[in-house]
């Protein structure tokens, strides 16, 4: 797990650096700049962060809602010096307010606190540009059936849209009549996928309903689902390649090839080409 520390103090005050040093499972990063902490988050995951509210306000509210922003759901600690900063803990719907002298008992009561917070809002970010895969906390989610991450695939292509069970198995089992067997086949790799997800604990994303299923898409990070809500900010996002593993997958590659082209000219979709 990653744990940052935003501290203009950072240099001369080092208790909390070190404490959190000592756990096995963290790595530490500590800035002294608001501007570079928020650079920093908004190019890397993390597990939970320390912030001083040092004034100005606003410096340290960006890096909050930027965590927030970019770290859905993460544990966020504000370092104070009087209980009154408790008001900040309110306002920008924090964790915990640290107040200084910091002590150890606290910091070891709110990093349980975060440790137990990750354990029931893990990251899940989906990547669909190239093969598909899944992660949960940066780990990749294995599969043992394949055609179970094929029907979770379509259901990520579908975002949000129930996938017919017709349908998952014409695109499945390309060839094959839609009867009893392929019925069996359909319902088995359904089964494998509540139980790969259950392993890691977040097999709400995936739901069933009567003659089809669906993948619940709220709190994911796809980049695919990034692309389609903007794609000119997301351009750089595309590679060319879409779920290259799966025949079925051209049509949409088709359709995010034409909605890239409504925003960029040629000279910039070249790449695509390639």
């Amino acid at each position: 797990m990653i744990a940052v520390i935003c501290d203009e103090n950072a240099q001369s005050d080092i208790f909390l650096p070190n404490l959190l040093r000592r756990e096995e499972d963290l790595k530490v990063e500590v800035f002294d700049d608001y501007t570079l902490c928020t650079d920093y988050l908004e190019h890397h995951l993390c597990d939970m962060i320390f912030i001083s509210i040092d004034k100005p306000e606003h410096q340290f509210a960006k890096v909050v809602q930027k965590a927030k922003e970019i770290n859905h759901g993460i544990p966020i600690a504000l370092i104070g010096d009087a209980e009154e900063d408790s008001v900040f803990v309110y306002r920008y719907e924090c964790d915990k307010l640290l107040n200084r002298p910091l002590n150890k008992e606290n910091i070891r009561f709110c990093l349980d606190s975060f440790r137990l917070l990750r354990a029931r809002t893990a990251q899940i970010q989906i990547k669909t540009f190239g093969t598909f895969e899944i992660f949960v906390n940066d780990k990749p989610v294995s599969f043992r059936n394949l055609k179970a991450k094929e029907l979770l695939a379509l259901c990520v292509d579908r975002a949000g849209s129930i996938v017919r069970t017709p349908e998952a198995v014409e695109k499945l089992w390309p060839g094959r009549p839609y009867d009893e067997r392929t019925k069996r086949l359909y319902r088995k790799s359904v089964m494998s996928i509540n139980e790969t997800l259950e392993k890691y604990n977040i097999a709400y994303i995936f739901h069933t309903v009567r003659g089809g299923c669906m993948i619940i898409t709220c709190g994911l990070k796809c980049d695919l689902y990034s692309f389609i809500n903007n794609p000119r900010k997301n351009l750089f996002l595309l590679n060319g390649r879409y779920m290259e593993d799966y025949e079925w997958s051209e049509e949409t590659l088709a359709h995010i090839i034409r909605l890239a082209q409504e925003f960029a000219d040629e000279k910039e979709l070249e790449f695509l080409y390639q």
